[in-house]
């Protein structure tokens, strides 16, 4: 006798079907959640590499500030322009590009810095100035004992590695005598003669380039964040020849994702001794309370509206006691992930003046944010005396 098969019936097969749809449903949002943390992971740490490898640079760059001129005190002397007597840092609060430069505001938006140094030229040497001809005149030159490794059109310094004087180089000639040197450098035509620029306390000497000073390459870098709309909305960027160009049509991009960029600066004094700290005494002193009025500690630029001095002096004893003593500078990158995620609004900072990019709580779709800090000590500031 045959026995019949017996399959499932129908209710059997429509609850396997439906805990089978429960189970599928479960697996596919781990699924998702698992590849959105992994997105918003990889994110993360991309924003993060981003800021990180822009801070190396920024640091590299920093550090170099004021090379060659430790007293920072520097005359810029251009065809075209009239000299003019700067410091080898300059900073912008809440900057706006300004042809060539930047000007600053009172409020809370990206900071920008420019920074000049003397560097070796391109035989990783410099020169060794012999004589000074026709200083006084719009067409000055030097006798130099090396002529290697300039070339014309080449910006240069000629420093007694505390003050200098920029220049361009018009003509570079041979066959001077030996006695004074092996080669004159003519330098371009100017639209006055030279100024001499005066150093900060504790000496308001004017500072005149003589024999026995040098001459090496000058380096200057310009960094600010773009804000509003553009083609270089929310990045660092960088222009290549900072306060000795006359625009920012050359400068490119550094970090992308960036949400704002600050600076500030550390002096070992004050006019008046700080709230919470004693000048001149090797230290920093910082207030962070959040609403506190500028100039109340050790740091400029941590403050809304607050300036360097004209000329950052820096590295030597105070003589007298309202030299400015710049030692550091502190930069801080806020960097944003390229996507949005489901989240409240999340608070970042504060980190420079007393401001919070985003502090509210609603909810929706948002980046996650990172900051970052770097605080660098140039050493022409810290091995000067």
């Amino acid at each position: 006798m045959r026995r019949r098969a017996r399959g499932f019936s129908l209710v059997e097969l429509m609850v396997a079907l439906g805990l089978s749809t429960i189970v599928a449903s479960g697996v596919l949002m781990l699924t998702r959640s698992q590849l959105t943390a992994y997105e918003l992971n990889d994110s993360v740490v991309r924003a993060q590499q981003n800021a990180r490898a822009g801070l190396e640079f920024v640091e590299t760059q920093l550090r170099r500030a004021c090379g060659g001129i430790s007293q920072g005190a520097v005359t810029v002397n251009l065809p075209g322009v009239a000299p003019y007597q700067t410091s080898c840092v300059r900073y912008f609060n809440a900057a706006t590009p300004s042809a060539g430069s930047f000007t600053s505001s009172t409020g809370t938006g990206g900071d920008a810095i420019e920074v000049l140094y003397a560097t070796p030229n391109a035989n990783a040497s410099y020169a060794n100035v012999n004589a000074i001809v026709g200083w006084a005149t719009t067409t000055p030159s030097v006798v130099v004992s090396d002529m290697s490794g300039f070339a014309v059109g080449d910006t240069v310094v000629v420093t007694n590695f505390r003050y200098a004087e920029v220049f361009q180089i018009a003509t570079i000639n041979g066959g001077v005598a030996p006695a004074t040197g092996v080669g004159s450098i003519v330098f371009a035509s100017l639209t006055a003669p030279p100024l001499a620029p005066a150093g900060g306390p504790p000496t308001t000497t004017l500072y005149t380039p003589a024999a026995g000073d040098s001459m090496l390459k000058a380096s200057s870098i310009a960094l600010y964040y773009v804000a509003g709309t553009g083609l270089q909305t929310g990045q660092l960027v960088l222009d290549p020849d900072g306060m000795l160009g006359t625009s920012h049509t050359d400068a490119q991009p550094l970090v992308d994702g960036v949400a704002d960029f600050q600076l500030a600066f550390g002096l070992d004094w004050q006019a008046a001794a700080p709230a919470n700290g004693t000048q001149n005494n090797g230290l920093i002193t910082e207030n962070p309370a959040a609403g506190r009025a500028a100039g109340d500690d050790e740091w400029v630029g941590n403050a809304s509206g607050e300036t360097l001095p004209l000329v950052p002096v820096g590295g030597w004893n105070q003589t007298p006691a309202t030299a400015p003593m710049l030692l550091q500078i502190r930069s801080t990158i806020v960097v944003r992930t390229m996507n949005s995620y489901s989240n409240a609004v999340p608070p970042v900072g504060p980190y420079e003046n007393g401001a919070a990019l985003a502090t509210a709580t609603s909810s929706g779709r948002y980046p996650r944010y990172r900051t970052m800090r770097s605080i660098v000590a140039p050493r022409a500031w810290n091995l000067s005396e």
